[in-house]
C-alpha cells in the first residue's frame, strides 16, 4: 500500500500532533542540558532573527 492510499484509509491527525509533542518535548530536554536553564529566552531571542 503507498502513502496516499494511506492517508486516504487511515486518519493520521492524532499521530502526527503526537509525533510532534514528543519531538517538543524531547527538544526542550535536550536545549535545558545543552544551554542551561534559560534556553528558552536564547531560543525566543534567535526565532524571530
Amino acid at each position: 500500500m503507498n502513502l496516499s492510499a494511506r492517508f486516504h484509509r487511515h486518519e493520521l491527525t492524532f499521530d502526527i500532533v503526537d509525533g510532534v509533542a514528543q519531538c517538543l518535548q524531547a527538544l526542550g530536554f535536550l536545549l535545558s542540558r545543552w544551554l542551561g536553564s534559560d534556553w528558552r529566552v536564547l531560543s525566543n531571542e534567535a526565532l524571530p532573527g
